[in-house]
């Protein structure tokens, strides 16, 4: 059986267009799985001024489905990016619902209203919406959507979910737990009795994978022999033949950066500049030198501002803002426009500009504090290793998965685990070769 390798992705797959998608092609990842999507609760009006209604689709903090029609808020690009990075179904592409924090899974059982939503409901349409504009571009289309559901863990919610996603036309959905059990009730998994429900309503393989959390509120499982339990509890739930530990996905934590160490630091009063962020003055990303990793540029913006683009958007590792307007090579830009770029800058006098840049080491990981703790592909490689040791013959997993490439991007900046923005492929390839080289 082959080790399926997978990744979670945010901003940095959003916004990071063809420089992005190339590196996660060339690093081989055979499931990209698009994090996250929140569904609105409430119709109402954003702090920028954006009108959202009940059911949106919003992936992390912007609105890509409203009433039906897919819309992207912001500028993504994304059902063509998609379609080129999933090759046609060489990459199996994810979408996954909800997040630690959020009322996601709460807003959805109010929104199907106690039953299997049908065409005429909002949460029906705004999801068949988001897999129509996948499929429109050619070779593009959504495999799965995945239920990383933290805050209405209920099978009855799942399970409507599924059956509902099952007539819009997907083809699978996967479940991304983090605890085992009901903690009012121990003998009560929730998450075997969705996979049970979906697997008898929908069809045998309709639950494609089960991604173990074993990182943040997660991380006991990453304990000897927790993945090897959570296989035979499905086994013994599922009957004789099944294969839980092809269905088993554990998952690790990069590393990551603190709150001061990112672009924007929301944890002040009030916000600011992270700790880290890096200011080179009179500079601007010369001519000559490599500009495929340009991303996009925001014009009549200001520092701070394009300080919060940064942080949202995930893939960007520096950027140059222009304080008066300037010609580089062929390309004219204006005074207040700020350039946004991935990889490593190749910084130019121009005293028009001024360059930014994280400059500061992450700060560990999320994982178990045990072999995994540095988050990088080697402790990762020695966890899937010690799994395969302890869970071996009919309980080793069938893959794991990395959370999260947009950390992988901007941990690159200060050089972590020894990769380089001049090399963000290799650091991304290195994270998948930590699972098939561990569980090889």
């Amino acid at each position: 059986m082959s080790i399926s390798t997978r990744i979670y992705g945010g901003g940095a797959i959003a916004f990071g267009g063809e420089p992005v998608i190339a590196d996660l092609q060339a690093a081989g990842y055979d499931t990209v799985i698009m994090w996250s999507v929140h569904v609105s609760g409430t119709d109402h009006t954003s702090g920028k001024g954006v009108q959202y209604y009940k059911g949106d689709l919003i992936l992390n903090d912007s609105r890509i489905v409203s009433q039906g029609v897919y819309s992207e808020q912001d500028p993504m690009n994304l059902p063509a990016n998609l379609a080129k990075l999933r090759q046609g179904g060489k990459v199996q592409i994810l979408f996954s619902v909800g997040s630690g924090g959020t009322s996601d899974w709460s807003n959805i059982q109010t929104l199907m209203g106690g039953s299997v939503p049908g065409p005429t409901n909002i949460l029906y349409k705004n999801f068949k919406a988001l897999k129509d504009a996948m499929e429109a571009v050619g070779g593009g289309d959504i495999d799965g959507i995945d239920f990383d559901n933290e805050d209405n863990i209920a099978s009855g919610v799942m399970v409507d979910f599924g059956q509902m996603l099952a007539d819009i036309g997907y083809r699978q959905v996967t479940l991304c737990p983090y605890s085992i059990a009901d903690k009012e009730d121990p003998t009560n998994n929730i998450w075997i009795d969705t996979l049970e429900q979906l697997d008898t309503k929908v069809g045998a393989g309709f639950v494609s994978a089960i991604h173990l959390q074993c990182y943040s509120g997660g991380s006991s499982n990453a304990t000897d022999g927790f993945v090897a339990n959570w296989v035979n509890l499905i086994n013994a739930a599922m009957g004789r033949g099944f294969d839980g530990a092809g269905l088993m996905i554990p998952g690790l934590s990069t590393s990551q950066n603190s709150f001061d160490s990112k672009w924007w630091n929301t944890h002040t009063t009030p916000a600011s500049p992270g700790a880290c962020v890096k200011q080179e003055a009179g500079v601007a990303q010369c001519a000559n030198s490599d500009w495929s990793g340009y991303l996009k540029t925001v014009s009549n913006t200001k520092p701070d501002e394009a300080m919060q683009t940064a942080q949202g958007d995930g893939a960007v590792t520096f950027f140059f803002y222009c304080k008066q307007g300037l010609q580089i090579g062929s390309h004219v830009f204006s005074a207040n426009d700020a350039l946004f770029f991935t990889g490593a800058p190749s910084w130019g006098s121009a005293p028009q500009c001024d360059g930014y840049y994280l400059g500061c080491d992450c700060s560990g990981s999320l994982n178990y504090v045990g072999v995994s703790s540095s988050g990088c592909p080697s402790a990762l490689q020695s966890q899937f290793q010690a799994w395969k040791a302890y869970e071996h013959g009919s309980s080793c997993p069938g893959g794991g998965f990395i959370w999260l490439y947009d950390s992988v991007m901007t941990c690159l900046t200060s050089s972590c685990c020894g990769g380089s923005t001049s090399d963000p492929v290799g650091d991304a390839t290195a994270f998948r070769a930590a699972i098939t080289s561990g569980l090889s």
